[in-house]
């Protein structure tokens, strides 16, 4: 494993892929750890890094629930799982409404896109846009698209009067000691 993680931070490195053979019991072991190798070559080789479709003005948000018992452990990942899979944000808004390290959000954005589990309206933003921020992430910036997506966040994430509160905001309370 040592070896793996060392060539996934190897910048210069050309990786061809074999076919499995027709045989059914490789398919089968093939299959098992796909998409758990997919998942922590995503997490290396991100090293805390933006991947490549996603600028910080890109809406996301998760199409399912990751198999996070199956998978390597990212700081945060049950509450970004959690977050995501209700609310559709962009990296500035998901760094302001989470307190978390800015390097594991975006190891958990590199696995869930690489796996399939994340989806990206690319739409929205132009490849001029995302060249532009290529460079700089300017979580500080503050736009209109960004304070509303702030607004619908923390009305997902409060408890109201016609919303009781339910099991995960009572268990995110505990852990945050509030």
């Amino acid at each position: 494993m040592q070896k793996l993680e060392e060539l996934c931070k190897d910048e210069n490195l050309q990786v061809s892929c074999k076919t499995v053979p027709d045989n059914p019991q490789w398919r089968e072991k093939a299959k098992v750890g796909i998409m758990s190798c997919m998942w922590q070559f995503s997490i290396w080789t991100a090293q805390g890094r933006l991947i490549y479709p996603i600028s910080p003005d890109t809406p996301f948000t998760l199409k399912s629930w990751p198999n996070l018992t199956r998978l390597a452990n990212v700081p945060g990942s049950i509450r970004l799982s959690a977050f995501l899979t209700k609310a559709s944000v962009n990296l500035n808004v998901l760094y302001k409404v989470m307190p978390l390290n800015l390097n594991d959000i975006l190891n958990y954005l590199a696995a869930t896109y690489t796996t399939g589990f994340l989806s990206v309206d690319l739409k929205t933003v132009s490849q001029q846009a995302y060249s532009d921020m290529a460079d700089k992430i300017n979580i500080g910036a503050d736009s209109a698209s960004d304070s509303e997506m702030v607004k619908k966040a923390e009305k997902i994430t409060t408890p109201s009067q016609s919303q009781p509160r339910g099991l995960l905001q009572r268990l995110m309370k505990k852990l945050l000691g509030s």
